[in-house]
């Protein structure tokens, strides 16, 4: 994504979140959180992942990415699989959940 293009929507993403508006359609009312990077693949419980939808725009959203967030799932678990052939791993890394040092130490999804 070109730099002047990310600058334009990182700019939208900080305007919305102060005025509380939906990212969408700009409504004013019944807004919800949504996570920009789904917690289920890693994205974070923090302000800067989250932007206000309306409960109108937030199911139409979810209606949209829900196959694409399915797909990555199942192609990183596709991926975990394949390494486990080349490298020694005793519990494949579960996908939305925090580990360090080969513990689980948080909760980062479902």
């Amino acid at each position: 994504m070109k730099r002047k293009v990310r600058g334009k929507i990182l700019k939208k993403i900080k305007r919305e979140k102060i005025t509380h508006k939906c990212f969408l359609c700009g409504k004013t009312s019944h807004l919800e959180k949504h996570h920009i990077v789904p917690k289920e693949i890693g994205g974070s419980g923090k302000k800067e992942n989250k932007i206000y939808l309306c409960d109108k725009c937030h199911p139409q959203l979810h209606k949209l990415l829900t196959p694409v967030i399915q797909h990555l799932l199942a192609y990183i678990y596709a991926l975990q699989k394949e390494l486990k052939k080349y490298v020694e791993i005793k519990e494949p890394h579960k996908v939305g959940f925090i580990w360090k040092n080969g513990k689980h130490i948080g909760k980062g999804g479902k």
